[in-house]
């Protein structure tokens, strides 16, 4: 019996020459340098400003957390967090050794998650820090980019690199990922929501992607709650879509994949009302502060209130129009649902509607540029004041570049185009009307990104068209 012959693994002699198949890496290769790129910068910027970035959240989620070790509940004590604050960056001790027997607080002034996360971590590692925090938002941070070119990649390749790439160097971004606060889980959400809508959409993956986003949807609100209604407008979106589409023989897999989606979504949104109305007295999932911000927005642009864009400026205003204010701090306003100050504040926003109905909507119009381009935004908390004010004049050269970037996506990326579309109308809706800041911006930055670079590659291409040239599939290379 014969032996089979084996496949010889030798180059191949074609006609006096080698053979030599292209190997490019795979696409979880790159997926997974780029993770390692992400977490190598992060991990360094991290040991470069020894520790986690603080600011005056932090002090109450420290507070908290010691809370909850303790046994105590959601409460804090202001020496807790003046002591905690004015901890070294790279204190290596333990929170709990500067827990305060003293009188303690209701904590109302933001949503637990944070803290309950740090306690859970405290109790995990028995690192009693900040730090167990910040490098569980370094791994989610660098893990988020690499899904994300997984999912792009099979688009463009070279598109999702130079996206994934430009998130890997984003010092705002990376700053908040830094930061002990919750400014960075809402884009944690948004990432989630766009990457499963689009493997439902193309892929026609199970509903166990939007199961997913969705578990994540319900737990961000704890965190921060900006897009908690995100959810809604892209079942919507996947519903209308479909419906456009096929009619109704696919409105079925559509209202599956939506029902997927909201349901943790709801519920997690109901028990927090629960909680809200239990400990504050209001269903309000976050403080009592509405029209305080609908000020602030006023205050962004030139306003005939003579307002600035800050807590204080407001404050100070409430109480000139209410002098009955002046018995009350401003804290003990955030607490109160309908409390005096925004009763005031309530009065005046809508008389600016009202009256300046012309700046109204100008402000309108100037927060949906600056969301479209954050170079546009020179308060500080998106990039340093120095360097905003230097790449102000930049900020217009990405209007063209956004618009020809959109156009470029609906010609040729339909469906990305519809879930990136869905995500913008609801940042411009829900906050267009109401204040815009660099925090706001990062959540969906990511996709601002990839709008820019097609919008860039499809202005180049136009001009200047590349000469088409016969593609190899083999490299040759001479036989010596």
């Amino acid at each position: 019996m014969a032996m089979e012959e084996k496949p010889s693994l030798a180059p191949t002699l074609v006609h006096g020459r080698i053979a030599v198949k292209d190997r490019k890496p795979t696409v979880f290769q790159i997926a997974l340098a780029i993770f390692c790129i992400a977490l190598v910068v992060r991990l360094l910027l991290f040991f470069t400003v020894q520790g986690a970035l603080r600011n005056d959240q932090a002090g109450y989620y420290g507070s908290v957390a010691v809370a909850i070790q303790q046994g105590w509940g959601l409460t804090f004590e202001q020496g807790e967090i003046d002591r905690i604050l004015d901890a070294p960056k790279n204190h290596t001790g333990d929170y709990l050794k500067l827990r305060s027997e003293g009188p303690r607080q209701l904590f109302t002034e933001y949503l637990p998650g944070p803290a309950v996360l740090l306690s859970l971590l405290w109790s995990l590692t028995g690192i009693h820090t900040f730090a167990p925090l910040v490098l569980l938002q370094i791994l989610i941070d660098s893990i988020s980019i690499a899904l994300l070119y997984v999912v792009l990649a099979r688009h463009s390749q070279r598109l999702a690199l130079a996206t994934c790439l430009l998130l890997v160097i984003n010092l705002a971004s990376i700053k908040r990922t830094l930061m002990v606060g919750y400014d960075f889980w809402p884009q944690v959400e948004v990432l989630a929501i766009f990457m499963a809508t689009l493997e439902f959409l193309e892929r026609r993956r199970g509903q166990w992607v939007l199961w997913a986003a969705g578990g994540v949807g319900a737990i961000i609100p704890w965190f921060r709650d900006i897009t908690s209604l995100l959810p809604f407008v892209i079942a919507a979106m996947l519903i209308g879509t479909q419906m456009l589409k096929s009619g109704r023989r696919g409105l079925g897999r559509a209202f599956g994949g939506s029902a997927a989606l909201l349901a943790p979504v709801m519920i997690s949104l109901l028990l927090m009302s629960v909680f809200r109305y239990e400990t504050t007295g209001s269903f309000r999932p976050t403080r009592s502060t509405l029209w305080h911000t609908v000020m602030c927005g006023i205050g962004q642009f030139p306003n005939p209130y003579g307002l600035s864009n800050n807590d204080q400026s407001i404050w100070e205003y409430g109480k000139s129009i209410n002098p009955s204010l002046s018995q009350y701090n401003l804290d003990d306003m955030y607490r109160l649902p309908g409390s005096p100050y925004e009763t005031t504040l309530k009065a005046k926003a809508t008389e600016f509607m009202q009256v300046h109905p012309v700046q109204f909507v100008r402000n309108i119009f100037y927060r949906i540029g600056i969301m479209i381009s954050p170079f546009l935004y020179r308060d500080g908390d998106f990039l340093p004041p120095a360097i905003a004010e230097r790449l102000f004049p930049l900020g217009f050269c990405l209007f063209p570049l956004w618009i020809a970037g959109m156009i470029y996506l609906f010609k040729k990326y339909r469906t990305v185009f519809l879930v990136a579309a869905a995500i913008y109308v609801y940042f411009f809706v829900t906050f267009g009307w109401l204040y815009v800041n660099g925090r706001l911006i990062l959540a969906f930055s990511f996709q601002s990104m990839l709008v820019y670079l097609l919008g860039l590659e499809w202005l180049v291409t136009s001009f200047w068209p590349a000469r088409k040239e016969p593609v190899k599939e083999l490299e040759e290379a001479e036989v010596g």
